[in-house]
């Protein structure tokens, strides 16, 4: 469900590049029911170093999820800007999955979601947030874009540690 809303919104951000996405099981399995099996013996294995630990270290919450773009592991091969449009790019998808999933709209929380952005693809973020109607909190070091889509929003501004509206 994730894969062809991300695709779009990426491409919608950046224009650019076929995202896929790989569950990566930690745990050796080629099927599902292999995977139960697999985990099972593992906690059973485990048992007695878990409850030293006080937590597992095998199951779903230490697998991972591969993101390549055309192919190249965005891990080794992405910049440092594919790799923040590609992390917003996956938060918009959440969003759009969220809404589709229950008719409601999310509160968005950006903290410096600027960095390492250039001016077109912060645009686009910014141009999606208000096409969707949703509410938000967005913070940034800098505009480095038009902001004639902010004209319904309210900015804030803090320069040498004081507020100004």
């Amino acid at each position: 469900m994730l894969e062809p809303i991300l695709n779009d919104i990426h491409n919608q951000i950046c224009g650019q590049g076929r995202v896929k996405i790989k569950y990566m099981f930690k745990i050796i399995s080629n099927n599902l029911s292999l995977y139960r099996e697999n985990f099972q013996k593992e906690l059973s294995r485990l048992r007695n170093k878990h409850i030293e630990l006080g937590y597992t270290n095998v199951g779903p919450h230490v697998d991972d999820l591969l993101f390549t773009i055309d192919g190249h592991n965005s891990k080794i091969f992405a910049s440092q800007g594919q790799l923040r449009t590609l992390v917003l790019a996956l938060k918009i998808a959440e969003i759009e999955i969220y809404k589709q999933q229950t008719n409601k709209l999310p509160l968005v929380l950006l903290d410096d979601f600027s960095s390492e952005l250039d001016s077109s693809r912060c645009f686009n973020v910014f141009e999606y947030i208000v096409s969707a109607n949703l509410q938000s909190f967005i913070t940034a070091t800098e505009m480095n874009f038009d902001t004639g889509l902010l004209k319904e929003s309210r900015v804030f501004n803090i320069e040498k540690g004081k507020l100004k509206c």
